[in-house]
């Protein structure tokens, strides 16, 4: 059935409703609207990315070491396709000369292991402070009875003067910089408003070293994608470098040019960070691969699921009409 017929069909006249005639027609109208409703979710189907398998690979999280999560992948888009990119590791964008981190991996485990203030150094998180980093600014604006800022520099500086917590006494911090630094440390420490203030900092870390880690994974890939198949000095790169040539050769994955190969896949179609150990991984050493639906995953899967219902509600109309 044309849809030119189903638009002939819509456009006569429907005599009265008990006739032979009029009833034909009205069924012949169902199952043309029918068809039409099973054509255009199947066409939704076709431009919807697809979420990636059970099995994917897991998603990086970077804040733990790359050799705990070796076998993560980087999740990207090209088109309608989500990519298990495999991870730059971090020789290869030395080698590229992409850094975005204002802190390298080492230094965030050390000051904050976690995203919350287990285990935080206080001393690290003063460290931070002293470096005037765009990092330690954002911080450092959240510590304004400490700090004052500086219109000239754009930056927070010391106050002249603070208040030793534990004698009551102003300290001259023009003078003894280095012990107005050890009364923040105090306050980190001791203070309640001090301790909840650390768990905010080590959340913004967190956050924001992520982000920046996935933008040099980006770039990484935007960089290696416009270096000719074939390329020499690119071995510190692999198996990246050829899994995006491998890509290139496939004409539906270079339309819009390389910058789609840094785009990042919607967090919805991203499988759930590897699972502690113990927890849905697959046997062997180092497996992390993902079984079944784990957290974040239920709008995803609820969305795939009606999706689907609607699809099999549309063909049984039509199969219904036929």
């Amino acid at each position: 059935m044309t849809r030119d017929h189903c638009f002939s069909l819509n456009s006569r006249h429907v005599g009265a409703g008990n006739s032979g005639n009029g009833r034909r027609l009205l069924w012949r109208q169902a199952q043309c609207r029918a068809a039409l409703l099973l054509s255009l979710l199947l066409l939704c189907a076709q431009q919807r990315p697809v979420r990636a398998g059970w099995d994917s690979p897991c998603n990086c999280q970077y804040n733990v070491e790359a050799s705990a999560e070796a076998n993560c992948s980087v999740y990207g888009q090209l088109g309608s396709q989500v990519v298990p990119w495999n991870r730059a590791s971090r020789i290869c964008l030395k080698a590229l000369g992409v850094s975005q981190r204002n802190m390298t991996l080492q230094d965030m485990l050390i000051t904050c292991p976690y995203p919350n203030s287990t285990n935080v150094t206080e001393i690290g998180i003063t460290n931070l402070f002293r470096a005037n980093s765009y990092l330690s600014e954002s911080m450092k604006s959240q510590l304004k009875a400490f700090f004052d800022y500086d219109w000239t520099t754009g930056t927070y500086v010391l106050k002249p003067l603070l208040e030793d917590p534990r004698t009551r006494v102003d300290v001259d911090c023009v003078a003894t910089e280095s012990f107005c630094w050890q009364v923040i440390v105090i306050y980190l420490m001791t203070d309640t408003n001090g301790i909840a203030l650390t768990d905010s900092i080590c959340r913004f870390i967190h956050e924001t070293e992520t982000e920046n880690a996935l933008a040099e994974q980006s770039t990484a890939r935007r960089v290696l994608c416009d270096v000719d198949a074939g390329a020499t000095g690119y071995a510190p790169c692999e198996p990246l470098f050829g899994q995006i040539q491998e890509r290139k050769s496939n004409p539906n994955g270079t339309a819009s040019g390389c910058s789609q190969f840094g785009t990042p896949a919607p967090p919805a179609l991203i499988p759930d960070e590897c699972p502690p150990e113990g927890e849905g991984e697959s046997s062997g050493a180092g497996a992390s691969v993902r079984r079944g639906v784990g957290r974040g995953t239920g709008g995803a899967l609820l969305r795939t699921t009606a999706f689907a219902a609607a699809v099999s509600a549309a063909s049984a109309v039509v199969a219904a009409t036929m």
